[in-house]
């Protein structure tokens, strides 16, 4: 979950940085790309960049040093950016009132077409006539605002030991967290530098809707695990007698018990994952499948209906176990409908990426992977489980680790 968020927070701010990069480009008559092109050129289609960004890079280390210097100055160059924004947007505005013809509003499919072609006075500001592509000048104080959180997800994930512990240490005199600031700044002006903008947005969205696919899974397994911080010492009686329960076909309809128990807990985990997987090759079937779904072919239809039968089977599993009574501020409502909608609707979308999409955001993850493998299991104080007092006492003296991080923001 943390390399996801590290993920989004990085092609944010690369993929500002390189839109940025295009609109000052555009402003001064595209010289820094004719330039780039001329003397630099990556020559790797549907790979890299057509030239590196060299302008992109240097805003992203620009906004990275701002970023160390401290939290007051950092906040000092915001609102600086703030009234830029203001401004332009005003001027963008009062020009509108000005200069604008409601014609604009009304475009036809001929102008469109006139548009394509060069042919009217709208073709300088983009093949619809309406400027779509055009990044504002106002948008220059996005990246930071990205990158005042990606340190801080990095610190959290380094504290606890899932990331190098170097990427937690503190400035001694401004009090920042001056490595990850330095190491996220290089790595987001890597890919300003590297990536096509297209490109960076797709990866970007391949992440959040993965990240927000996970959260909506967190929510539903959690809704029915059995509380374990508020557990007692009659609690600790009915647990004893909760493991000498059995799993039956039977008691996967009709549990015995009102209460979520460790084996309630771990069917909700288990159907949960199956419907993750499930729903992923219903989605992959909508997406891919030459044959449209009403077409009438039998093999479509027999695959459909099959993976609904199951899908809708696991379903009243999951809402036949007892849910878990904890007080809280906020639920989430109609479990387990919403958060399997929301599933479905996040991976429908990422099947919509292009290959070349899939292919970054997986070297991405190898990466994630080699990292907690070949050093966070290993350093990680949630993985520590020897020598720990028992848990009535642990809970005193429990230190807050990047995993209670994310269990602040959860929504069970």
């Amino acid at each position: 979950m943390g390399w996801k968020l590290i993920l989004s927070y990085v092609i944010g701010t690369a993929s500002v940085a390189r839109a940025w990069s295009s609109a000052f480009d555009n402003l001064i008559g595209n010289h820094i790309s004719q330039t780039l092109q001329g003397s630099i050129s990556l020559h790797i289609p549907h790979v890299l960049a057509e030239y590196p960004d060299i302008f992109a890079m240097g805003l992203v280390l620009l906004l990275s040093g701002l970023l160390a210097l401290g939290a007051s100055e950092s906040a000092r160059v915001t609102k600086v950016f703030t009234v830029v924004n203001l401004l332009v947007l005003g001027f963008v505005i009062i020009s509108g009132f000005i200069t604008g013809d409601l014609h604009n509003w009304k475009l036809t499919e001929e102008d469109y077409k006139l548009a394509m072609a060069g042919l009217n006075d709208t073709y300088s500001l983009g093949p619809l006539g309406s400027g779509g592509r055009r990044i504002p000048l106002c948008s220059v104080y996005q990246p930071l605002g990205s990158m005042f959180s990606m340190p801080r997800v990095i610190y959290a994930m380094a504290e606890d030991g899932l990331l190098f512990r170097v990427l937690a240490r503190n400035h001694t005199g401004t009090h920042t967290l001056i490595v990850a600031t330095v190491v996220s700044g290089i790595i987001a002006g890597f890919m300003a530098f590297l990536f096509e903008l297209t490109d960076l947005v797709d990866l970007m969205s391949i992440g959040t809707l993965l990240a927000y696919s996970l959260v909506a899974i967190c929510v539903l397994i959690l809704r029915y695990q059995p509380d374990q911080e508020m557990r007692n010492e009659e609690g600790e009686v009915e647990e004893k007698i909760h493991e000498a329960e059995k799993l039956t076909l039977q008691g996967l309809f009709c549990p015995l018990n009102s209460i979520p128990t460790p084996l309630s807990g771990q069917v909700v985990y288990v159907c949960s994952s199956l419907l993750a997987l499930l729903l992923g090759v219903l989605c992959l079937l909508l997406a891919q499948w030459s044959v449209p779904p009403l077409s009438g072919d039998p093999g479509w239809i027999a695959a459909f209906v099959l993976l609904l039968m199951l899908i809708s089977r696991i379903t009243e599993v999951i809402w036949r176990q007892p849910p878990s009574s904890t007080p809280l501020h906020f639920k989430v409502p109609a479990l387990p409908l919403l958060p399997l909608m929301s599933i479905f609707v996040n991976i429908y979308l990422m099947m919509q990426m292009t290959a070349g999409t899939w292919a970054r955001f997986g070297v991405w993850m190898l990466i994630g992977f080699a990292i907690y493998f070949g050093y966070g299991m290993q350093h990680s104080l949630e993985e520590v489980k020897t020598d720990q007092p028992p848990l009535k006492s642990r809970a005193k003296n429990y230190r807050p680790g990047f995993q209670q991080c994310l269990y602040t923001f959860d929504l069970t």
